[in-house]
């Protein structure tokens, strides 16, 4: 399978060449055939490669340079002049599958050929790093990004729109899919706004991490994006600040051949594993729907929780919307209309109120139910339930013989693995034992600090073992003893 990966930034400073890189190292190290182009013009890269052994240039025209590296399975090409001309020979090579894969390093200049190359890519990726600033053009970036789309789509439509209002009417200084819509007016407009957006995913990566608020950079951005911009962002992971990098780059040798186990390189390592297994980042489950302006949503999504989040669940979701969107982290840039963080931090609060009283979120539950119809089986109160439909799942299956608890002990993988072998997802098994998915993923990714107090840890490993046919009591016992071992 052919792999075409571009990674980009609208702002310098991010490390989008060593990040684009090392990946084609990666790459080129697990046996892929590999071409890195770099289409900054800079001609930087051939820095970071001067230093390996056998590294010589192959072929120097006004088009582009050609490096040979000295690594097997790689070539680089640094591009002098037309750069439409370099992507087009690269992409025909692909096609005539003379490379594997094809790592585009490319500045987002605003540019139409920039915008047509990212959205052409099926793996593409934004880089950003934990400040205002870069988060601001990260939004901005990925903006431009859906109104290129939308432009193409309708032919030419969204001109209009952008003729339709001064800069003063956008939310934060770049025209968002937020704003297209708020100032279109046209029901159809909106339609096809949404439609593109949702069908339509833009992977970003936060690089250079270093204080603890920063490893949640990425799932704060993602919040922020959709719901304040109407942006459809997808977030790939982090790579943490390392010395190793500096080093590296001071010794003109790629982070992946000098440190490759250095922090950096680990997390390089796995942020390639991903995109390996990643035909394209648009068919990647949104963690949120991007919605129309007015449109709230209901309370659960207001928390950004699954309908089944209990109550320790919902206290520390509004802690988090309330960080997010009170302006205490990088992804929450300034507006020119404040009121739209100030309705979700509202909605939030009403939410908070709401869930926690059990009075009032049976009630709710039951409008909820009313409004959405009689198929919304878990929005239901537990008194207005149906009896469960019978399904291939229903049971544990008789064709699985049932797990012997290991002797060394349980693990949140060996449930995992239990779990794949019969064939069941987290959803599927959420149905089943009423237990939120929140919670099964916590238990299988051993996520301690995001499960509640043990009581309620042993009544969800329970109904986990039974769904399974798995030894109930065995099971809670050793899981137990796991988590009083951690702490």
């Amino acid at each position: 399978m052919s792999l075409l990966i571009a990674i980009s930034s609208a702002k310098g400073g991010t490390g989008v060449s060593t990040l684009a890189r090392n990946m084609a190292v990666f790459l080129a190290q697990v046996g892929k055939s590999t071409a890195l182009v770099d289409l900054s013009g800079s001609l930087s890269n051939i820095e970071a490669f001067s230093r390996l052994d056998e590294h010589q240039v192959v072929s120097d025209g006004p088009a582009y340079l050609k490096v040979k590296p000295g690594l097997p399975n790689l070539e680089v090409f640094l591009a002098k002049g037309e750069r439409e001309g370099l992507w087009e020979e690269m992409l025909a090579r692909l096609g005539r599958s003379e490379i594997e894969a094809l790592v585009m390093d490319l500045r987002f200049d605003d540019s139409s050929f920039a915008s047509r190359v990212l959205r052409t890519c099926p793996l593409r990726v934004l880089v950003t790093r934990p400040e205002p600033t870069s988060v601001w053009e990260l939004y901005a970036c990925a903006s431009r990004l859906v109104e290129d789309a939308l432009d193409e789509k309708l032919d030419g439509g969204i001109a209009s729109v952008r003729a339709a209002a001064s800069s003063d009417d956008w939310l934060a200084g770049f025209l968002s899919p937020h704003d297209i819509m708020d100032i279109a007016g046209s029901a159809e407009l909106v339609d096809s706004v949404l439609e593109t957006i949702r069908g339509m995913r833009i992977g970003f990566l936060v690089n250079m991490v270093q204080e603890r608020e920063d490893f949640d950079l990425g799932r704060a951005i993602e919040s922020v994006g959709t719901r304040v911009f109407a942006l459809p962002l997808q977030d790939l992971g982090s790579v943490e600040r390392d010395v190793a990098i500096g080093a590296a780059l001071r010794s003109r040798v790629p982070l992946l051949v000098h440190m490759p186990y250095s922090k950096g390189g680990r997390d390089l390592e796995g942020l390639v594993r991903r995109l390996l297994s990643t035909p394209d980042v648009d068919h990647l489950r949104p963690r949120l729907e991007v919605r129309a302006p007015g449109d709230p949503g209901n309370l659960y999504d207001a928390l950004e929780v699954d309908r089944g989040a209990g109550e320790h669940e919902i206290r520390k979701a509004t802690k988090r919307i309330k960080e997010v969107f009170g302006g205490s982290t990088h992804a929450t840039v300034e507006l020119r209309r404040p009121s739209a963080i100030g309705r979700i931090l509202e909605r939030a609060e009403d939410a908070h109120l709401t869930l926690l009283d059990r009075r009032l979120k049976r009630e709710y539950d039951r409008e909820l139910v009313r409004q959405e119809g009689a198929s919304s089986y878990l929005a239901r109160p537990w008194d207005e339930r149906p009896a469960m439909p019978t399904s291939a799942h229903a049971f544990p299956r008789h064709d699985v013989p049932s797990d012997p608890v290991p002797e060394e002990g349980v693990t949140g993988a060996w449930l995992a693995a239990a779990r794949e072998k019969r064939a069941m997802t987290l959803d599927e098994m959420s149905e089943i034992s009423k237990v939120s998915v929140t919670y099964l993923r916590a238990i299988e990714e051993e996520a301690f600090a995001d499960l509640p107090e043990p009581v309620y840890v042993r009544g969800f490993l329970t109904a986990y073992s039974r769904t399974l046919g798995l030894d109930a009591d065995a099971v809670v016992q050793s899981y137990l003893d796991l988590i009083d071992a951690s702490s």
